[in-house]
């Protein structure tokens, strides 16, 4: 407890071996948080602890800087790659002087590092995760940074989830269609869920660049004009009223489907570019998902915070 409160106690001094524990603890804590899986228990707690031992990093070290000699400006360079781990060697073996002692300290520094710090502990509830693939335009595009965070309550048809992908183990992110013990499928591409049809409303044509920029895949599109790539949008109304935008290429195999009861601790789910998703409706033994086991979902897709495609709609906004 007495190295708790020094740590927040900026006015003191610090021994190597006090300033060595807060750098263990600000080191291993976070590394050990960012090993487990998101949003999981142990993590969630663990990431809190990591926040709080920034904090307490930042304290000591500014004691262990007037417990030998230096400016508490030398804090500035802690944050920094190479200096800052070059920094803190230097505390831990560097001894003390003799002739320090107690005094004062910048209050506008301290409010810094605690920003640092909540920030730091904000993680516990919020990740960045990239979109590589266009299987939900236009809500997410190729290259967007998205934040997801954790599901608090039971899934519902319509949310944008993030999952593990029940064979890589990668993270994919779908809609959710059918839930367990849900009826689905799919009739000349409208969605049908417990026999009660998703109506779509023709909503105008999604236009993309045919060419896209670096490092992202080339659109699917329903007809090319010039440079521009258009397909169908549609608007699909959910039976508790919300709705969401779809696109549709043209007449596919995947338009119809057998009808699917979906199995308990399972949900199945859709990309929004119903034509260019490998989601549900295809088996997993080709190269499909088959119905999702809930145990996989990792957090709801809430914002899109950096988007790469040029000419699009300017981030961030909600996910829809």
């Amino acid at each position: 407890m007495c190295w708790l409160r020094a740590g927040l106690d900026w006015r003191g001094l610090s021994g190597r071996g006090t300033f060595g524990l807060a750098l263990l603890f600000a080191l291993a804590l976070p590394a050990t948080a960012f090993a487990l899986p998101e949003f999981s228990g142990p993590r969630i707690l663990l990431t809190l602890l990591a926040g709080l031992a920034v904090a307490l990093f930042y304290g000591h070290a500014r004691r262990r800087l007037r417990a030998t000699g230096l400016s508490g400006w030398w804090l500035a360079v802690m944050p920094l790659p190479v200096l800052g781990q070059a920094l803190s060697l230097w505390l831990l073996f560097r001894p003390a002087r003799v002739e320090v002692t107690p005094g004062a300290f910048s209050r506008t520094a301290r409010a810094l590092v605690w920003i640092m710090a909540a920030f730091v502990a904000s993680r516990a509830i919020w990740a960045p995760y990239a979109i590589a693939s266009g299987s939900m335009k236009p809500a997410l595009l190729p290259g967007d940074t998205i934040l997801a965070t954790p599901l608090l309550r039971a899934p519902r048809a319509g949310d944008v989830l993030l999952f593990t992908h029940p064979i890589p183990g990668t993270a994919l992110v779908k809609r959710v269609i059918g839930l367990p013990g849900d009826t689905v499928r799919l009739q000349g591409g409208v969605v049908f869920v417990n026999g009660r049809d998703w109506p779509q409303i023709p909503a105008g044509e999604y236009a993309e660049p045919l060419t896209p920029a670096p490092g992202l895949e080339r659109p699917l599109c329903a007809t090319v004009r010039g440079e521009t790539c258009l397909k169908p949008m549609f608007r699909e109304q959910l039976p508790d009223g919300r709705a969401q935008i779809v696109l549709d290429i043209g007449p596919q195999s995947s338009d119809n489907t057998a009808l699917i009861t979906v199995p308990a601790g399972h949900m199945f789910v859709m990309g929004d570019n119903r034509d260019n998703s490998l989601d549900s409706r295809v088996a997993r033994g080709t190269m499909g998902l088959g119905p999702v086991a809930m145990d996989s979902i990792i957090g709801r897709a809430r914002w899109v915070v950096l988007r790469r495609q040029p000419g699009a709609a300017r981030a961030p906004w909600r996910i829809e």
